[in-house]
């Protein structure tokens, strides 16, 4: 009989004093669980799968005793400042780095640019794992959509993940040559059969010449920001999706080129560029809400990166502590998914680029361009965006690739969705 012997139902009423309280106990546990560490868009048996099938040692967001109330206020991935690191930078030559944002290679004599390390308040970052991710990937259509930032970015993973390729030439440009004018660019890293791809699309809404009735002749074309580019088609089905814009939001890519905004077949004359990204932003997100399958693919909105034209020539990064700027760009795209509800996660970069006025081409490229005070040196920061990237899916239980083992942080991480 063992222990059925003993149970009889006189102690069913003492039990049921025992069993509510520990009821209410790990309902509330789970509840807290589901606001503070499950990220937007992830299935949470998936969730939950991947935390009690692994080891809280080995799970990349760590066992519940490690969820401290410290851990989850202080560790902000985005907040932080840049160290000096000896052991960078992670790689020196590349063939899918643009020439012109090889700023070594063009005659710029120190390489202090190179070797600052993002150190978020509060925690640490692992090493991008070069290898790890490449494995994560196998199989994968990795797709960069935007400007020639996001561009960069394309170029800057590719060439991370080249140091794990022993036959080098196994990885191919298959979709180039790289330019600045390149409407598609695609690599495939034959062993693990992915591709990671670049759509040229600096505005991401739809535009042409179509002008509505009776434009003014200073109307050369528009921008329809309620309605997204025919490009869409092409990249919904990635595995992920990196998506970028706000350099060419500017009076001279828009109205000084002759490009005006237009809404429902209305040009609206006299809309601010700022007002016009703003609506374009909410139209992009709702549109990736609506076509994009958030259960096959990850979706991140990568923030603004803003340029230092006034700080030419700068050898340092700026001090965390002393400055600070709002970027109304990034303000735009974190209040649009917040709007619209959005699963897709912001890669909210705005911040630690904005430390980094040496981390510029300046003069030291092979563009016709005289002083570039905008696009970035490779290698340099936009490597960092990836890093936070790869460490983002890391911290997400690895919904997409599967449990695994992962590089620990000196510190665990478990970030609230509410910051994303």
């Amino acid at each position: 009989m063992g222990w059925r012997a003993n149970l009889w139902w006189g102690d069913a009423g003492p039990r049921c004093y025992l069993t509510v309280p520990v009821l209410f106990a790990a309902l509330s546990f789970l509840w807290i669980l589901d606001q503070t560490c499950i990220p937007a868009g992830t299935l949470r048996g998936e969730f939950y799968t991947t935390l009690f099938q692994s080891s809280y040692r080995d799970s990349p967001i760590g066992g519940p005793e490690r969820w401290t109330a410290s851990t989850l206020r202080n560790c902000d991935i985005f907040s932080g400042e840049w160290v000096y690191d000896e052991n960078l930078p992670l790689y020196s030559s590349c063939k899918f780095a643009e020439p012109g944002f090889v700023c070594h290679r063009n005659g710029r004599p120190d390489l202090h640019y190179q070797r600052w390390r993002w150190r978020p308040r509060g925690c640490d970052l692992p090493e991008f794992e070069a290898h790890d991710m490449l494995n994560r990937l196998n199989g994968s259509r990795v797709v960069f959509v935007g400007d020639s930032m996001g561009r960069t970015q394309w170029e800057s993973l590719c060439c991370m993940l080249l140091q794990a390729v022993a036959d080098k030439s196994s990885a191919k440009l298959i979709h180039g040559p790289i330019t600045k004018t390149a409407t598609f660019l695609r690599v495939r890293f034959l062993s693990k059969n992915l591709t990671i791809d670049y759509y040229r699309s600096p505005f991401l809404v739809a535009g042409g010449r179509d002008l509505p009735p009776r434009s003014p002749k200073r109307v050369v074309a528009t921008l329809k920001l309620d309605k997204m580019g025919r490009i869409g088609a092409n990249w919904h089905k990635a595995d992920i999706l990196v998506i970028n814009t706000g350099h060419w939001w500017t009076m001279t890519k828009t109205y000084r080129q002759g490009v005006y905004f237009e809404i429902g077949k209305q040009l609206t004359r006299g809309m601010k560029v700022d007002t016009a990204l703003e609506r374009a932003f909410r139209t992009v997100t709702s549109w990736v809400n609506d076509n994009v399958d958030f259960n096959r693919t990850q979706v991140f909105f990568r923030s603004y990166e803003p340029p230092h034209w006034s700080m030419a020539f700068s050898r340092l990064p700026l001090n965390a502590s002393t400055y600070h700027k709002v970027y109304p760009q990034a303000t735009f795209l974190r209040e649009a998914l917040e709007l619209n509800h959005s699963p897709a996660l912001l890669l909210n970069v705005t911040t630690l680029s904005s430390y980094r006025p040496d981390g510029h081409v300046f003069n030291y490229t092979r563009s016709s361009i005289p002083l570039d005070c905008a696009h970035w040196c490779l290698p340099g920061v936009p490597d960092t965006w990836n890093q936070v990237m790869y460490y983002s899916l890391l911290i997400r239980a690895l919904v997409l690739w599967g449990p695994a083992s992962v590089p620990e942080a000196k510190d665990p991480v478990c970030l609230s969705r509410k910051k994303w």
